[in-house]
């Protein structure tokens, strides 16, 4: 050991404390304390892995990307490090690199459940659907409930937070904090009465791909019955948000209009007559092909002509697809735009504009440098009822009266006529971390606001009241 090091005790000693500062949300001391720590003993463990930890919470991912690296690099016995890898690669759609860390994790401890479950979710997305439910047997299989790590202070609000283990599930890490919330995970498609419940306060569906998690849905019947608390987004409302369904129940609604879509296999799309079905079905190209079960924009493609369908299946994973009605939203300067309205306990509140030059128009490959597009942007977050009009925040509420969601999102835009043209409308949609986006922005009071409203809905379901 080097002159003026220090030795494990003392590192331990450090990360207690640092564990205390953020418990209190002392976070800026608590990093302080592990740089501390690993600038005397850069190998220690326990350091690395909480510093590793804190960096990803705090959204400083490259950083805990390069910690958890070393970690695992002198420590090679230890699989957690790998695991951590694992879940950010998951995190970032990294699928083949965040395979290589699962089974890493699982080679040095083979009954390592989050490596399965991790590993799961993985082969799912890779199209092994054999081995993705291997790895569910094994990862929930023994253990269907489990509790995340709570780093508050104060006494919490206790979530019980019903996920399925084939996916379609709702990502709500940037609403339930752990320093405010404690929080315990059901794979719902493996519990059984005899494996109990944890103590908690409100029930938290996260389960919102109605088209992918159906049999999770029901499994989950039985856990809320047991449960006897809360729930939010209860389970027969989100039933009836599948894709199609969506769109077939709003589609009578004044002023909005849906794209029409039927659901079709892979073996039926490369058929030979499918060019002749398609015009039976009232489909003519362009229209739109998209993977059921994927989301942010992944395996949608926009068919310009029949004669793309066999390649672009061959890029998409998956058995069963929708093809749906390309709906004309261009303006007249040729861009296309994306609204984004979240709604949390039965009100309206905004979240992005994404505007592009391509029909599929995600925020974060959008151009959104723009200045102009960026005022078009905060005049939207400042006061959405001035921007949209009267008659389109009538419309958007009847949307939302019709799903009566607890906690979803609603995908739109609205074209020179008026007509609202919806995109999407169910509970998957994203909040983004506060931490990709520069504080004291209309779009960080925006999220801001949508979190603050989501928590003190569960605390308001949970009968304890707002902080």
């Amino acid at each position: 050991m080097n002159k003026g090091s220090i030795g494990e005790d003392a590192a331990d000693a450090l990360v207690d404390q640092a564990r205390e500062r953020c418990a209190a949300g002392d976070l800026l001391e608590a990093r302080s304390l592990l740089m501390g720590s690993l600038a005397q003993h850069p190998t220690h463990y326990r350091t690395l892995m909480e510093l590793g930890e804190l960096l990803r919470r705090t959204d400083y991912r490259s950083a805990a990307r390069l910690t958890f690296q070393e970690a695992a690099r002198h420590h090679p016995t230890q699989a957690a490090a790998h695991l951590a890898l694992g879940h950010m690669d998951r995190e970032e759609e990294e699928w083949q690199a965040a395979r290589r860390h699962y089974e890493a994790a699982l080679a040095i401890q083979p009954d390592l459940a989050p490596a399965h479950q991790g590993l799961s979710y993985v082969l799912q997305e890779l199209g092994e659907s054999e081995q993705a439910r291997n790895h569910r047997d094994r990862g929930f299989g023994r253990d269907p409930w489990f509790s995340l790590p709570y780093r508050g202070a104060a006494k919490p609000l206790t979530v019980l937070l019903l996920v399925s283990a084939v996916g379609g599930n709702i990502p709500v890490e940037s609403i339930l904090d752990n320093a405010q919330f404690r929080v315990h995970v059901v794979a719902v498609d493996y519990w059984q009465p005899a494996s109990g419940l944890p103590a908690h306060d409100v029930v938290f569906n996260a389960i919102g791909d109605a088209d992918v998690a159906e049999s999770s849905l029901q499994a989950a019947k039985s856990v809320v019955d047991f449960s006897g608390r809360p729930v939010v987004n209860p389970l027969e409302r989100i039933r009836e948000t599948g894709r199609q369904q969506v769109m077939e129940r709003i589609r009578g609604l004044s002023g909005v209009r849906t794209a029409r879509m039927i659901p079709m296999s892979r073996d039926e799309l490369l058929l030979p007559g499918v060019g002749e079905h398609l015009l039976a079905q009232g489909f003519r190209c362009p229209f739109l092909l998209r993977a059921v079960g994927y989301h942010t924009g992944r395996h949608f493609v926009s068919i310009d002509d029949l004669g793309q369908i066999r390649s672009a299946l061959s890029q998409m994973p998956g058995y069963s697809f929708w093809v749906i009605e390309r709906l004309d939203t261009a303006h007249a300067d040729g861009t296309f735009r994306k609204f984004r309205i979240m709604m949390v306990d039965g009100k309206l509140w905004p979240l992005h504009c994404a505007i592009s030059n391509q029909w599929k128009v995600h925020y974060y490959t959008a151009l959104m440098d723009v200045p102009e597009y960026q005022d078009m942007e905060s005049a939207f977050l400042g006061n959405m009822s001035d921007f949209l009009g009267t008659d389109a925040l009538a419309r958007l509420e009847s949307i939302q009266e019709v799903l009566g969601l607890d906690y979803g999102g609603i995908d739109f835009d609205i074209v020179e006529t008026g007509e609202v043209m919806l995109f999407e409308a169910n509970a998957t949609m994203v909040i983004p971390s506060l931490q990709h986006i520069p504080a004291h922005t209309p779009r960080h009071q925006a999220v801001l606001a949508i979190q603050s409203r989501a928590q003190d809905m569960l605390r308001r379901r949970a009968g304890i009241g707002s902080r």
